[in-house]
This record gives C-alpha cells, structure tokens and sequence, in this order.
C-alpha cells in the first residue's frame, strides 16, 4: 500500500512540473505592443524637388517578464538610434522611439510602412506596421484690428484738442500657409469727411513672410485732432495659394467735450413766513469726459456740496432746507474742471414767495411773577417777566407794556426758542391786579401781534384809592404799534387774587363754628344712643326675676 501511495505521489508532482513547463512556454509579440504617432498627422504637398519634415514617435510597452533590448526604428530606409533596454512589464516598461523624417509629395496620403527590431529571451524579432500622413488643403488668411494711440498712449478713445493721433494696425495669419504681401487701406475720416487713403504695405514680402499663427504691426499716419476721427480699415492678403480681404471694426478717437447739466428746484414756492421748504438740486456729467473738482456754492459763496469726480452719465443730487422770511430768489453756482484744464461753470436760480403772518400766527410763551403778592402798606413790588420765542424764526422788536399803559421794555432781537427774562419795579398804592402784554411786528402785515400775560393780584393794606384806573385799552401814545385789550386775554393765564386778613378771619370763625355744630350734635347722638340701652337691659332683667 505504501509503495502504490509513492507511485501515484510520484506520478501527480510529474505531472504538475509538465503542465508548470507548458505554463511557462516563450512569450508572442503579442505580448509587446506598439503604437505610432506621427506630427503634425496632415501637410500640404510640398513642391516638387522639396520635403516636408515629420516627426514619428513610436511608443512600445513590454507586457512581459523578460526585458526587450537592442531596439532600433528602421522608416524609408533610415536608422533611428538604438534603444538599448526596456524591462519586463512593471513601472519602467514603456518607452519610445522618436526619428525625425522627411518626405516628399508621393508620401502623403499613402500607408508609410515602418519596422521595429529588437532582442527577447535570447532571440531577435521584428515588428512590422505602416502610418499615414493625410494631405491638408492650402487656407489663405488673415485678420486686422486697430488701435488709437492719443499723445503717444495707446488704446485712448479720447484726446484734448489738437491731441497728436495715429493708429496701429496688428495683422494676423489665421491660415496654414505663409503670407508674402499685405495693404492696409486705412480709410479714415474726421468731422465724418476723409482725410487718408493711403495704403499701407509694411514689410511682408516672399523673402520675408508672415508665416501661419504670426503677426505683425503697422503704424498708420499722424494726424491732429481738430474733431472726432475715425478709421474703418481694410486689408488686402496674398500668398501662394490665394488672396484674400480683411475688415477691422470702426475705432473713434473723441475730442474732449465736457458738458454738465445743473437743474434746481424748490419743494413750495408759497412759504409762510418763517416756515422751512426744500431745495433740491440735481447735476449730470452729459459729456464724454470725467470731470473733477465738483464744487456746489450758494449765493454767498458758502460750499453746498464738493465731489472730486464725476464720470460721464453719473449723477450727483442733493437737497437744502431754508427758512423763508422775505420773498426772494436763491441763486447757486457750480464749477467743475475738465482733463485738459477746461473749466465749467453753471448757474441756477429758483424764487420763493413769502405768504406774510397773521397776528395771530405769533406764539410766544409771556410769564409774570411778583416777588410779594401781599404789602402790609402802600410800597414797591418786583415783578419778573419771561417771554420765549416758540416759532421757527427771530422776532424782532418786541415792545413790553405794563397794565399802567407804561412802556416797560423793547426787545430789539429773540432768536426761535431762546427766551429774554426782564424784571420792573412798580409802586403800589392800593390793591392792584398786575399783568404785561407783548406787540410784536408782524412782518407783511401792519397790524402787530398782540400777547398778554398772565395775572397778578397783589393786595394793599391800609392804602388810599388813589393809583390811576386799569385802562381797558392801551392808548395810543403808550406805542405807536400797540393796539388791543390791555386784559387778559384767552392766551395768557389768570391766577385767582390773593385773599386779605379781615375774608381769611370771617372764614376762620364760620369754619370754627361748623366744627363746633358738628361736636354738639355728636354729643347728643351718642346721650340717646345710650340711654336707649340701658333702658333695654333693665327690662331684660325684670323678665329674668
């Protein structure tokens, strides 16, 4: 049993080495491969006698264990130089092959065979494959474009006058094959008249071609800029395999030409006096040029608004308050200075009327306090008066009467919300009730707004009757402007007169005699009250015995 297990071991490893042996049988060609790539893939037939130059490349990549050596490239009867080693299959085992090669007419379009020779596991092969070089047609052309240059900048599109202006002219093969001649028609105009038709040749010729993907620049002729000038230029190509024409777009150089345009305009033209409207103003660059030191001034001089540039079609706006005391005009003025030194300067107006007061629009906040509202005998009495100015604007000679018709002061200015305090002594011979009144101009209006104060009593004790009556009006010769009722009127406040000792004792004894009504009739309630209860419980206690 044992020697018949050895026979079969035996016979199995044999037969795992044959079939290892078949495994590891040499390697094809297919197991190499190789691509050919040829540049450029298409020419134009060269002429007859002539070559054209190709580069071949040939890529191999060893997909097998064994390197490949003494490798050579054989085309048409040329070597390339040999290659001596590509590994076995791996990271390194691509390499290739490049031979420069000229051919003639007869090659294009036809299959150009190629070999590949080369060394494997000790023995020598050869691959063997064709490629192709297509034939291309022949394609004249060419484009042009322009430029300005203004004063020596180019790609200006503007120029002060008498700027120096030319243009440049950039030509570019567009085709496959050379170009040996070009014109350039330059076909410019200025004010829209032309003034240039020469033609432009450059430096293009057979000997000295512009070759396909090249360009070149032409300067044109110098001109000055009196006005916008313009070009519309056309070339005219040539080569061997044909002509052809080129137009470039229009390119316009404008002469400087700054312009603003300044519109001012009032929010209400019918103002009352005193009260506030609106200016507004709007300013537009409508030229063709930036314009800087943008300056906003009003009548007097005084700067509204400044910016330090203004693009063209750009806009600045704005708006004023003013305050309105007298029908007037408001009159602003804008500057503004161009590129080449240009000043610009623009005028505006708007008027507005001033709708007068009425008396009655006046308000005034008129305050009177005494220092003593009691004199125990005939004497002075301080009284201090505050007035407050509570309109938008100043007033402006206010005259302050007492209730004697006496001029107490005149208040030449008060500015809106300010207020002027003023203090006047008086003699008092009796009781008197005290007040002021205020007559404040009213501009466009000849009748003077009339405020009065509130009131003060003071009481005189002991004092003769003898002080002047309270007139119920003003008279004329207190002020030629104060007319109305020297009485308190519905704007001013009233305070109640002060109380003398003989009223305050009278209602000291009435108040004490009340109280006193009030205590009997108390003392009464409560005896009543009381004897009701203790008659009650005497007969609750007769009822229990």
């Amino acid at each position: 049993m044992k020697k018949l297990f050895a026979v079969l071991a035996g016979a199995l490893l044999l037969s795992l080495l044959l079939t290892g042996i078949v495994l590891a049988d040499p390697v094809t060609q297919d197991d190499i491969t190789f691509e050919v790539n040829v540049a450029p893939s298409g020419v134009l037939p060269p002429a007859a006698g002539k070559t054209e130059e190709i580069i071949v490349t040939v890529v191999i990549t060893n997909n097998t264990p064994n390197s490949i050596t003494n490798i050579q490239l054989s085309i048409k009867g040329q070597t390339s130089e040999m290659l001596p080693e590509i590994p076995g299959y791996g990271s390194d085992a691509t390499d290739e092959i490049v031979m420069k090669l000229n051919i003639t007419a007869s090659d294009i379009g036809v299959n150009i065979p190629f070999n590949v020779d080369y060394t494997t596991a000790g023995e020598s092969h050869t691959y063997n494959g064709t490629f192709r070089v297509e034939e291309i047609q022949p394609q004249t052309s060419a484009t042009i474009s322009a430029s300005a240059v203004v004063n020596g900048k180019q790609g200006e599109s503007l120029g002060p006058d008498g700027a120096s202006v030319n243009f440049k002219y950039t030509i570019t093969n567009n085709g496959n094959v050379n170009i040996t001649g070009i014109q350039i028609q330059e076909n410019m105009k200025a004010g829209g008249s032309s003034v240039n038709t020469d033609i432009l040749k450059g430096e293009i010729s057979a000997s000295n071609p512009l070759k396909p993907g090249d360009s070149v620049t032409i300067t044109g002729k110098t001109t000055t800029l009196k006005s916008n000038i313009s070009v519309s230029p056309v070339l005219l190509y040539s080569g061997e395999h044909g002509s052809g024409e080129s137009k470039a777009d229009t390119v316009t150089v404008e002469k400087y030409a700054p312009k603003l345009e300044f519109t001012l305009t009032v929010a209400n033209t019918n103002v009352t006096y005193g009260s506030s409207t609106k200016l507004y103003y709007n300013i537009v660059n409508t030229g063709n040029v930036t314009l800087s030191s943008i300056k906003l001034s009003n009548e007097s001089g005084r700067e509204v608004r400044s910016v330090a540039s203004l693009t063209p079609g750009n806009t600045i706006s704005g708006e004023v308050s003013v305050t309105v005391t007298s029908t007037r005009s408001y009159k602003y003025s804008l500057s503004a200075q161009s590129p080449d030194g240009q000043s610009l300067s623009l005028n505006e107006s708007v008027t507005v009327n001033m709708v007068p007061l009425e008396p009655t629009d006046i308000k005034l906040n008129l305050n009177v306090s005494a220092d003593k509202t009691q004199l125990d005998s005939p004497g002075t009495v301080t009284i201090t008066i505050k007035i407050t100015n509570q309109n938008a604007f100043e007033l402006n000679d206010i005259k302050i009467m007492d209730s004697r018709e006496q001029l107490i002061t005149t208040i030449s200015s008060l500015l809106s919300d300010a207020t002027e305090t003023i203090t006047h002594t008086m003699e008092l011979n009796s009781s008197e009730e005290i007040f002021v009144c205020a007559y404040v101009p009213v501009e466009g209006n000849s009748e003077p707004s009339e405020i009065v104060s509130n009131m003060i009593s003071v009481e005189v004790s002991g004092g003769t009757d003898n002080t002047p009556a309270v007139s119920a009006s003003p008279t004329a010769s207190a002020t030629s402007n104060a007319t109305g009722s020297l009485s308190p009127s519905a704007s001013g406040e009233t305070e109640p007169g002060s109380l003398g000792i003989f009223d305050i004792l009278i209602i000291g004894f009435i108040v004490i005699l009340v109280l006193v009504a009030i205590a009997v009739a108390a003392l009464i309630t409560i005896n009543v009250l009381d004897k009701k209860k203790k008659s009650k419980n005497r007969q609750m206690n007769r009822k229990i015995k």
